[in-house]
């Protein structure tokens, strides 16, 4: 096999600074976040079991759980898939990191990066979303009011949404932007590079390739590991109201393996492998855009059987939290960092030769 040739840098390996100090920061980071992620998942396992449990004991609990028990577990199996995974990859990572392993480094970089994208639409989506929460937590209040007339007053609605709100902003400020944020500082220039080269200096896979590359290729594996759960609730309460109707429902089934190609395709710079990633994001924003309008809300929330809430209200409120003005600018917001991310890349692919 030909040995690969480490990249070329404009520092010199001998006239370097190491920068142990900020791998082991980044391995420390990562496998803090990689337990809490795992420890997250499982939780959710847990949860649901406990509730299960409970239930058991009161036979009014028993129905009202048994409408939500299908879903539940769903989500719960869900979440412990993508969130068990998650854990598992950061803290594949973390060692990667303690180990000094050159291969740490794209791995690190692109999770941070993805993570900051994470942020800033969680940050966009919430800002965006504030007025139809609003309402959507005083219509809850107001019906709990309504049903429980001998329950204590409910505070002031205005006073504790912005409490609620600051909150939510200052955690994805700090955990979702700023955190990943220092990991990128902790990971960037090439004394980072040069110090794990040094100490694993045995050229890998991730050498190959120009870092850009290999975080689409990194990026689009992720997603099609994340999608492949969705394979198995196609038949769910819960995702069926959500399914685009007639032969496009189908759409779902290749997606997990469409991403594996583009992974694939991206680490050996097929033009293809763009192509369908470019037309991927052209239909899943086509496809959500449609779902949100043609969804029957009220329908969806009789199918999912949520107790003590009725199905009507829970439809109106819903109905006025997806307001196609809201959508519109959350659909852009998102978007457009992952479109220009891919024309920017577009550079490093090219014609495969017949």
């Amino acid at each position: 096999m030909t040995a690969i040739a480490p990249l070329p840098s404009s520092t010199s390996a001998s006239a370097f600074r190491p920068r142990n100090g900020a791998i082991l920061t980044t391995g420390i980071l990562f496998g803090i976040i990689g337990l809490m992620l795992g420890g997250s998942g499982a939780m959710t396992m847990v949860q649901t079991l406990m509730m299960s449990q409970l239930a058991k004991t009161d036979p009014k609990a028993m129905s009202e759980f048994g409408g939500m028990q299908d879903m539940m577990w769903t989500a719960s199996i869900v979440n412990l898939v993508i969130y068990g995974g998650l854990g598992l990859l950061f803290i594949a990572v973390a060692y990667g990191c303690f180990a000094g392993r050159r291969w740490s480094r794209p791995f690190a970089l692109t999770l941070a990066w993805g993570w900051i994208y994470m942020g800033v639409t969680m940050f966009l989506s919430l800002a965006v979303m504030m007025g139809g929460m609003r309402d959507m937590m005083s219509g809850i209040m107001e019906s709990a009011a309504k049903t429980s007339p001998q329950a204590p007053p409910m505070p002031a609605m205005d006073g504790f949404f912005t409490i609620i709100m600051v909150i939510y902003f200052v955690m994805i400020v700090l955990f979702m932007i700023v955190l990943p944020a220092v990991i990128v500082w902790l990971q960037w220039g090439a004394e980072v590079r040069l110090t794990l080269e040094s100490r694993d200096p045995v050229p890998r896979w991730t050498d190959r390739q120009p870092a850009p590359l290999l975080g689409m290729a990194i990026a689009a594996a992720l997603f099609g590991l994340c999608s492949l759960p969705y394979l198995f609730m196609m038949g769910s309460s819960f995702l069926k109201p959500f399914l685009p109707e007639g032969p496009l429902k189908h759409f779902w089934i290749v997606v997990p393996f469409v991403w594996a190609y583009i992974a694939w395709g991206s680490y050996r710079r097929q033009l293809a492998a763009w192509i369908l990633a470019l037309g991927l994001l052209a239909a899943g924003t086509w496809i959500g855009v449609h779902t949100i309008q043609r969804i029957d809300w009220a329908d969806a929330f009789s199918q999912m059987g949520i107790p003590g809430m009725e199905p009507g209200d829970l439809a109106k409120w819903m109905e006025s939290l997806f307001q196609p003005t809201r959508m519109l600018v959350m659909m852009v917001g998102s978007i457009l960092p992952l479109l220009g991310y891919l024309i920017w890349v577009l550079r490093y692919f090219r014609r495969v030769e017949l």
